[in-house]
């Protein structure tokens, strides 16, 4: 079977993008309580494999389809103070949310993908409530 340099190209790239996908997460703590978050498993600490929650997005859901599912502020709330401080993941969000925020508030056109894949400018309604909602997550996530 002849193989172009096409097709080679493409079967490392197929190779080497399924390799980040199946990467874990590791939790430890160091000697001096602080916790860590590593994709490489630590030698001389204990650890837990945890599944790191996706980012805040930019592109909002589509307005016709039910919520996704994800804790409320409240119970977030709970659930990370009762873990203990979680400050790097929690930078990482607020930065997230921030960067968002002003992607919206500076862009007068915001596109996304709607339900059926087609890319459509934001409409002025739907961009006033995800920058409340950019808001919402820049004060929970940085405050």
């Amino acid at each position: 079977m002849k193989r172009t340099p096409y097709t080679l190209i493409l079967m490392a790239l197929l190779l080497t993008s399924t390799a980040n996908l199946s990467a874990e997460l590791y939790k430890w703590r160091d000697y001096d309580g602080q916790v860590h978050y590593s994709q490489k498993k630590p030698t001389e600490h204990d650890y837990q494999v945890v599944n790191a929650p996706p980012p805040p997005s930019l592109i909002p859901p589509d307005p016709g389809q039910p919520d996704t599912g994800q804790k409320s502020d409240n119970s977030r709330k709970k659930s990370a103070s009762s873990s203990g401080t979680d400050t790097s993941a929690e930078q990482k969000q607020c930065e997230t949310a921030r960067r968002n925020l002003k992607g919206l508030q500076t862009f007068s056109r915001v596109r996304y993908k709607n339900s059926s894949g087609e890319s459509v400018v934001m409409s002025q309604e739907m961009k006033e409530a995800k920058i409340e909602e950019s808001k919402k997550q820049v004060d929970f996530y940085c405050n």
